[in-house]
């Protein structure tokens, strides 16, 4: 029995990162490294927040997540920013006091805008 349902309908269903991690194509030693740094952003949201906390995600938004995490985009110039780097700005970024209600959601993290200000301010 697939708890997570099949065809289109998972496609679009919602997922928690756990559910995500068990139907992920993850092929790459570069989309391996990413899934750290979002397993580690996911780690420190329940610090926070408790289990379970993160907003579920579609899974193709859960994939861009994963494909984008490493991305900054520096005034037009884009930048990667792999393993300690990229701990250190999710790091920064928990320690940040967003406004009251912001979820600390992965997809908030990786905004272009936010993650830019985190990348500047985390001494890079």
């Amino acid at each position: 029995d697939n708890s997570l349902g099949t065809g289109s309908d998972f496609q679009n269903r919602p997922l928690s990162f756990y559910d995500f991690l068990k139907i992920a194509n993850i092929e790459t030693q570069l989309e391996k490294d990413h899934l750290n740094a979002m397993s580690y952003f996911i780690k420190l949201h329940e610090r926070r927040f408790g289990p379970n906390r993160h907003p579920k995600l579609k899974p193709e938004t859960w994939q861009i997540q994963l494909s984008d995490l490493h991305l900054v985009d520096d005034d037009g110039m884009l930048k990667e920013v792999f393993d300690d780097a990229l701990i250190t700005m999710i790091n920064h970024y928990f320690n940040k006091d967003y406004q009251k209600g912001c979820n600390y959601c992965i997809t908030h993290f990786n905004d272009p805008g936010i993650k830019k200000v985190n990348y500047h301010e985390a001494a890079y």
